[in-house]
């Protein structure tokens, strides 16, 4: 049960499928979310002047470095401090598995792990969490089933579990952990989305990874 606290969040990949449903599922718990996504409603400058509305959209593409670094500066210049953040950030780009060019599995790597990682790596370093907070990477139950042509995004969500290992002690202050989500076509997603958000949420939730079923 997700508690009746109002805190803030960050989602990243939040224009669709679980990221998309896990904004939802804070906000109608009344937390403040910060959506971000490569589509949001806002823009960007030299700046950074992100037009946020009372949803809080901020826009981010981890195809990107800089957009990264921006998104970290404004939370910080704004005083965002986050209860937790969940990385949904996705990419899905089928290619011939013999034929995959180093841009292709450099582009898999950049959204599915390296963008997150260093976006949550900046925040942390900015003190922008609070005491408790969580950080989940949403992996894929579907990795080690998906066809041939999805080999660099199986890599990359692969990548994540050792990944996540090592920032833990990096980042001792931040509790970091995995989700693994089942195939969002063939299983209960508002179940699926509301026990991830009850990790995120719940601070008696035991601090581990798990498979969602």
């Amino acid at each position: 049960m997700i508690q009746s606290i109002r805190r803030t969040y960050a989602v990243t990949g939040a224009s669709k499928s679980y990221g998309a449903g896990i904004v939802a599922e804070l906000r109608n718990a009344r937390h403040t979310v910060y959506d971000i996504q490569r589509h949001a409603k806002a823009f960007l400058s030299e700046t950074f002047s992100p037009v946020i509305e009372t949803d809080h959209w901020v826009a981010c593409d981890f195809l990107e470095g800089k957009p990264i670094v921006q998104v970290a500066n404004w939370m910080v210049s704004n005083e965002v401090k986050l209860d937790g953040i969940v990385h949904a950030a996705a990419h899905h780009d089928p290619q011939d598995p013999l034929l995959i060019s180093v841009h292709e599995m450099r582009e898999a790597f950049q959204v599915n792990l390296i963008g997150p990682l260093i976006l949550t790596m900046y925040l942390y370093q900015a003190y922008r969490f609070n005491k408790g907070a969580r950080c989940i990477f949403l992996l894929d139950q579907r990795t080690s089933k998906l066809p041939e042509e999805e080999i660099a995004y199986c890599t990359a969500k692969a990548a994540t579990l050792p990944t996540v290992e090592a920032y833990k002690r990096i980042m001792p202050d931040l509790e970091i952990l995995y989700v693994a989500m089942p195939d969002k076509k063939n299983a209960d997603s508002d179940t699926a989305e509301a026990e991830a958000v009850r990790i995120l949420t719940d601070s008696e939730s035991p601090k581990k990874n798990l498979i969602i079923l």
